[in-house]
């Protein structure tokens, strides 16, 4: 059967309130999308979550987190939630909004006022035996491990 006409849309009486929300959780995705301002979308591996930091209340919280190869610095309001989230693993995305849309949040939502994401630095490795780490003595060429 071909349908001919358009099916009717029912549009909603009054405004429909939609919480704006900075972060949102899925425990089957692996991995965080992280948005900053700026229109750019970072996608770390939740695997590589190495530690996360809260500090409370200020002018602004923060949520310090390092990841294998990224450190992300999170700053805003209502923040706990966030780092309760990343604790059980839920996170699958974290977006900062622009500040003029700060009086349409809602109370008990988290607000993200500040993003930033830098790579780790590391620090090439000499890929000659016995450098860089202890290597227990001897001579060289000599195996520490006897």
């Amino acid at each position: 059967m071909i349908r001919t006409g358009r099916p009717e849309r029912t549009e909603p009486k009054g405004p429909v309130e939609r919480p704006l929300t900075c972060w949102g959780e899925s425990p089957v995705c692996d991995a965080v999308a992280f948005e900053p301002a700026d229109g750019r979308v970072f996608v770390l591996p939740k695997g590589h979550l190495a530690c996360a930091e809260y500090s409370g209340p200020a002018p602004l919280e923060t949520l310090s987190v390092t990841f294998s190869t990224h450190e992300v610095r999170v700053s805003g309001h209502g923040l706990r939630a966030l780092a309760t989230a990343l604790q059980t693993g839920t996170v699958s995305w974290v977006k900062c909004f622009s500040a003029a849309l700060g009086p349409l949040r809602g109370r008990e939502a988290g607000w993200i006022v500040g993003l930033e994401i830098s790579r780790i630095e590391m620090a090439p490795d000499s890929g000659r035996p016995g450098e860089g780490a202890e290597s227990g003595g001897g001579s060289p060429g000599e195996s520490p491990y006897r």
